[in-house]
This record gives C-alpha cells, sequence and structure tokens, in this order.
C-alpha cells in the first residue's frame, strides 16, 4: 500500500500494551484483532498505522536492565498492581528483527498488513539502527558488527562499556547523554555494519510500508565521530545516503520517517527522508512561545511538509498531562492542520493522562474524569476524558476532508502575535484556520485572505457553532476583523454567494 495523501496521518500504536487491552488481560496476537478496528481508524482519518514495538527482545537482559529504582518508580506511577512478568524490555534494545511470540509470527504480520492494505491503511514498524538489545545473540554470532574496545577502556569507563562473551562492547548512546545500558552500538566506522543492516532494510520492506528510524540522526558522519570518533582513525561512512536510495531502488514508496532532533532535520531530508519529526512545535506551544513558534511555522514549504507534527507521543507527556485540557485541544488543532505528516498517540483521542514506560507491557491505570459529556457518552468504552473524547470526534470530523488531506497551505500575518493563522485551498475550495493560543481575548484583523467576490458565510466546522465574532473589515477587502477567546480555536470554510 502505499498514500499519496499529501499530508497523512499516522496513527502509533504501543503493541504490547494494545494487545493485552484488546484482550482484557487474556494472551491476544495480530491475528486476534478485529478487522472493524481498522475500518473505524480509516473513518477516524488514518492513513498509516505505526505498531511499536513487535522486535523480539532479549529476555536475560530484562533482570539486569529493567529494574532500576527510577523505572520502577514509573511502573509504579503508571500501574500500582504491576509485576515483574509486566516487564517485557525495552522495545528499542532488540534481539533482532524477528516478531515478539507474545505478538505473533511473521506469516500474522503479514496478514495484517494485507488487511490494512483493503482499507487503504499503510503499515510503519520500527527500524532501530544504532544499537540491539546487550545481551543479543549476534554479540556472539557476528562480534565484528559492534564497536569493541580493550580492556583498558573498559576499566575506564564501566558505564559506557560492558563485558560480554570475553569482550569489551559499547553500549549504544548519543553525544549528549550516558550510555543506554540495555544495549550494545553498532560500529558503523565498519562496513560490516553497513551492510548488515542495510540488508535489515532490504528485508522490512517485505513487511510493512516504511519505517520509524529511532534516533536517525545518530548515524550522520559528524554525530558518529563526536560521539565515537575518539576510538577510530578514520572518519564513518554515510549510511543514510546509500542505504535510502538503494531501498526506495527496491521499493520507490517505502516511506522512511526520522526521529531526529538538533535541527538534524533538514540534512535528513536531504539524504532521502520522507519526513523527520517536528519536536520545536511541541515545545514552543508547552512553553507558550507563540513568537518562535510563528517564525517556525515560516519556513519554506518544502521543508514543513517533509516535518512530522505531533502533540505527544511514547517518549512524550500525555498531551493532557503537559498542555492540559484547554491549551491541548488549542494544540491540536494547530499541528493537525499544518503541512505534513500528523502523528496521532494511541490514546490522545480518549483523553488518556499517564505516559507509560516503554518497558512495560501491562495498560496505565487511568483515574477517569467525570466530565460535563458523561452522560452523552454512556455507549463509549471508558476513557481518560469524556470531553476530550468528544472534542477529537469532533476535530477528526473536520480534518476528514479532502482540503485539509491534500490542501495548499499558506500562512497569515494577523496584527495580533498571539493569533495563529493559515488557509488552505484546494480545487477552487477554501478553508481558514484560526487559533488564539493565549490566556487573553484576542481582537485582532487577519489580511490577504483568498477571498472571491460576492457574500461570504463562514461555517465553523469545528464548533458547529454561529461565527458572529468575524467581521469583514471596512478598510481592507480581503481582511476580516476577529475577537477570539483565549485557546479558541476554529476550522472554518469559506461559502461564497454570488451578488
Amino acid at each position: 500500500m502505499s498514500s499519496s495523501v499529501k499530508h497523512p496521518t499516522v496513527y502509533q500504536i504501543n503493541t504490547r500494551v494494545w494487545l493485552r487491552k484488546l484482550g482484557h488481560g487474556k494472551p491476544t496476537g495480530l491475528s486476534d484483532v478485529p478487522a472493524e478496528y481498522w475500518g473505524k481508524l480509516r473513518k477516524e482519518g488514518v492513513d498509516y498505522v505505526w505498531l511499536m514495538g513487535i522486535w523480539k527482545t532479549t529476555q536475560s537482559s530484562i533482570a539486569e536492565y529493567c529494574f532500576h529504582p527510577d523505572l520502577q518508580k514509573a511502573y509504579t506511577y503508571t500501574n500500582p498492581d504491576w509485576k515483574p512478568e509486566d516487564v517485557g524490555g525495552s522495545p528499542y534494545a532488540i534481539e533482532d528483527y524477528i516478531v515478539d511470540d507474545s505478538i505473533g509470527t511473521i506469516e500474522e504480520l503479514q496478514e495484517l498488513r494485507t488487511e490494512l492494505s483493503k482499507h487503504n491503511i499503510g503499515l510503519i514498524l520500527d527500524f532501530i539502527p544504532n544499537h540491539f538489545n546487550a545481551h543479543t545473540s549476534l554479540v556472539e554470532k557476528q562480534p565484528e558488527l559492534f564497536i569493541r574496545v580493550d580492556k583498558s577502556k573498559y576499566s575506564q569507563d564501566p558505564y559506557t562499556f560492558y563485558e560480554r562473551s570475553d569482550h569489551y562492547f559499547a553500549h549504544g548512546k548519543d553525544p549528549y547523554f550516558p550510555a543506554w545500558t540495555d544495549t550494545v552500538q553498532l560500529n558503523y566506522f565498519d562496513e560490516n555494519a553497513h551492510q548488515f543492516m542495510l540488508e535489515k532494510l532490504r528485508q522490512l520492506t517485505k513487511v510493512c510500508d516504511g519505517v520509524r528510524c529511532d534516533m536517525a540522526m545518530l548515524l550522520l558522519p559528524d554525530v558518529l565521530k563526536q560521539t565515537w570518533g575518539y576510538l577510530f582513525r578514520s572518519d564513518p561512512k554515510n549510511f543514510w545516503s546509500t542505504s535510502v536510495k538503494e531501498v526506495k531502488d527496491i521499493s520507490p514508496n517505502f516511506l522512511f520517517i526520522a526521529e531526529a532532533y538538533w535541527g538534524k532535520q533538514y540534512e535528513l531530508q536531504q539524504l532521502g527522508f520522507d519526513y523527520a519529526y517536528d519536536k520545536a512545535t511541541l515545545d514552543h506551544l508547552t512553553s507558550d512561545d507563540i513568537g518562535t513558534l510563528s517564525q517556525h511555522l515560516q519556513a519554506d514549504l518544502s521543508y514543513q511538509e517533509k516535518l512530522v507534527r505531533f502533540i505527544e507521543n511514547h517518549d512524550e507527556q500525555r498531551s493532557l498531562t503537559s498542555l492540559g485540557e484547554t491549551r491541548s485541544r488549542a494544540a491540536a488543532t494547530i499541528v493537525s492542520t499544518l503541512p505534513g505528516m500528523k502523528l496521532v498517540h494511541d490514546g490522545q483521542w480518549s483523553g488518556l493522562r499517564k505516559k507509560s514506560p516503554v518497558q512495560l507491557t501491562l495498560p496505565p491505570e487511568e483515574h477517569h474524569c467525570l466530565c460535563p459529556l458523561t452522560q452523552d457518552l454512556t455507549n463509549e468504552p471508558a476513557v481518560g476524558c469524556t470531553c476530550q473524547s468528544f472534542f477529537y470526534r469532533r476535530l477528526n470530523t473536520a480534518l476528514n476532508d479532502e482540503i485539509i488531506k491534500e490542501g495548499h497551505w499558506h500562512w497569515l500575518s494577523a496584527t495580533s502575535p498571539e493569533l495563529l493563522a493559515w488557509q488552505m485551498s484546494w480545487k477552487g475550495e477554501t478553508v481558514l484556520i484560526l487559533v488564539n493560543y493565549s490566556y487573553e481575548l484576542i481582537k485582532a484583523t487577519v489580511p490577504s485572505i483568498v477571498l472571491k467576490s460576492g457574500q461570504i458565510r463562514f461555517r465553523d466546522i469545528l464548533n458547529n457553532q454561529p461565527t458572529d465574532w468575524i467581521t469583514h473589515n471596512a478598510q481592507d477587502s480581503s481582511a476580516i476583523d476577529v475577537i477570539m477567546a483565549p485557546f479558541k480555536s476554529a476550522i472554518l470554510k469559506m461559502d461564497y454567494k454570488s451578488n
């Protein structure tokens, strides 16, 4: 399956936790997921499903690496009734690219992909290019794939390096933080690692439609040199510059999504990545730095259309926790109508609040709130926040429109810096998006809207409420004046009636 949608939506699922929820605590695999589940996601506008954490973890490493005090504290916060057998290891410290027994088989994965394609949904899986599990059997079978040091280096830094099978290996790490002790670092200063991981990518083209590449910027030569250059005399080759092209030669529509930070997004896009994480927008929304966000959103459109927009994922706090109810809804409207790919985290639409440690396979124990809309949703399964669920139902209805999926995006400079404004146009129709991302009432003018001659009626397809807060500007026929309440957002269709 390949999506030709200009601004696609990818839905992230923590597979091990999700399967336990579907089975109500009983063992459940990929083959047990009802087809109607995918049909429902498609109706909500989902173009890709990212099944996070399907690869086999190394059981022998769990006891050594997954029970330190900070992790146990996080497990208890997520679910006070957790047991040691609920800890499955990090899905980013894998044994190999083998479907974990608790999830299913490679045949079941392929059948799932076929089922998804029937719903016109593509399948995204994890590619973890920097490291494997510290206890992976590959260390014994192919030690040349990994960074090895002598005993003196290990003695100087036993946190970064560890002993395994009479050798000393490096744990995976980035240059700014301590090593991930449950991982072993691949050696991209050596051609063996390049060819080995390229072959893994080739194999993945047979079971999915794209990969979300964990910490993709760690493989860039300058980052590798910064992290590991002191151990080597030669410079590393650029893995992405050759591998992305070779994979796309085999499978042209195969999607590459980069988890990327430190301003490396554009560089990865130039190397062939279809999309790269846009963490900056979330940071600006969380800190209420709308001035910097406005500058960020006025970057070249060719760059913006290759960014992944989100307000939560498995690495971030739940948006209800980090932003609160009112701000999170305004933020959701913003990221959902920006150019590029939209990432939605399973549980976001139903108002979940707890960030789950990736090592834990047990669903979070949520404290369900008594929202005013509870009575309206009595037939719905339990959700964290019924008001939030109701909001996303309206938002998804508004977003599942051809203009939002395919439209040309254009920034509008409102007279108030806290008022974010843009429009999307497609096949002669226009949608206007307005968000007051501030704690104050805003009175502002929005200029340069694409307006046709004749009478214009604004229809708020997000809130389904009157638009008497919008008036035509008396001096500029291409401008409107608005009065917007704090954190109010609107998605406005413009209906024309000729004179």
